[in-house]
């Protein structure tokens, strides 16, 4: 029989180093991504519609421009990681930063054309899309249950939108470019990111991580929107800066918080991710769209006008989402 020497095993140690996290702060990790993720679509709803500001492209490159400077800070304080820069890390995210800028524009001119109900059930599209992408490029075959799901969700959003009394052309074009730009945009990150270096591609494809693409997307994307803007939306430019919001402490506030939530969700994601996990962050995402839609229907200034047809078809699609999260979820668990 062997004696103690008095020094605990390292997996003894370990685990009484590794202290449970308390329900509090998990609640609370569950509280800051469905808080922010919802604020974050009614505070760009209230600047760009309500107050009426006039260039969704300028607020798309502020908020770019406040990624670029916020994620390094993070990086430097140890909250996140990604390669350095260097030109090969530089252009290894293409053509993910076109695919992103086309998308962040297309997103906030949808929010500005389109109520927060319907922007709710027609962004479901995107899953359609995304599906279909994922089995063409991923070969991710999706069961029955799922495809029905997807099904009825896209019969709800078609219900809704043939009586949507508040239609605008030029938002639901928006909505649908968005759609397919969101969907491109996740086929194409899933396979940057299983692009890991290994083997004769080491030293050729970085493995970049969430926060790499996130920031190389935006030191990319903010240039060429700003030659954009300069050579084929200078009345935009100009339209900013007689905005007669600016003279407004509470959309200067507005405006702000729009430009660094863009970043900060993306750091609640994580932060709920890494301490619930994926589960419960698919969990708390479906809750908040139950919250964004029907809050849309009541809050003032949301331009949502009540119909039948169309409540029924918001209804349809909010019902259907909730039972494709619950077949994604239990499946992936089962998996």
């Amino acid at each position: 029989m062997k004696k103690s020497n008095g020094k605990s095993s390292p997996n003894v140690a370990g685990r009484k180093a590794a202290k449970p996290l308390s329900p509090m702060t998990r609640l609370l990790a569950a509280l800051l991504y469905g808080g922010s993720s919802l604020s974050l679509m009614f505070v760009n709803k209230y600047v760009l519609t309500v107050n009426g500001f006039p260039s969704a492209s300028t607020l798309a490159l502020l908020q770019m421009c406040v990624t670029i400077v916020l994620v390094p800070v993070m990086k430097e304080m140890g909250i996140v990681s990604y390669p350095d820069f260097s030109k090969r890390v530089l252009f290894s995210v293409f053509p993910l930063p076109l695919i992103f800028l086309g998308n962040t524009i297309a997103g906030l001119m949808a929010t500005k054309g389109v109520s927060i109900p319907m922007y709710a059930c027609l962004r479901r599209f995107s899953i359609f899309f995304l599906m279909v992408g994922e089995r063409l490029f991923l070969e991710v075959v999706h069961s029955a249950r799922v495809k029905a799901c997807v099904m009825v969700m896209l019969l709800g959003a078609i219900i809704a939108a043939a009586d949507d009394l508040t239609f605008d052309p030029v938002g639901y074009s928006s909505m649908m470019v968005c759609n397919v730009l969101t969907a491109s945009n996740g086929i194409v990150a899933k396979l940057k990111l299983s692009r890991l270096p290994s083997g004769s591609d080491k030293g050729k494809v970085p493995e970049l991580g969430t926060w790499g693409l996130m920031f190389y997307n935006a030191l990319w994307s903010a240039p060429i929107l700003c030659v954009f803007l300069a050579f084929f939306k200078s009345n935009e430019v100009a339209a900013v800066t007689r905005f007669d919001g600016w003279s407004r402490p509470s959309f200067v506030f507005l405006f702000m918080l729009s430009c660094f939530m863009g970043t900060l969700i993306q750091l609640a994601i994580f932060y709920c991710t890494q301490i619930n996990g994926p589960l419960t962050t698919g969990v708390v995402g479906s809750l908040k769209n139950i919250i964004s839609t029907f809050a849309g229907m009541v809050l003032p200034g949301m331009e949502y006008i009540f119909s039948w047809t169309n409540f029924f078809g918001v209804l349809v699609s909010l019902v259907a989402s909730l039972v494709y999260s619950y077949e994604k979820i239990v499946g992936g668990k089962k998996k």
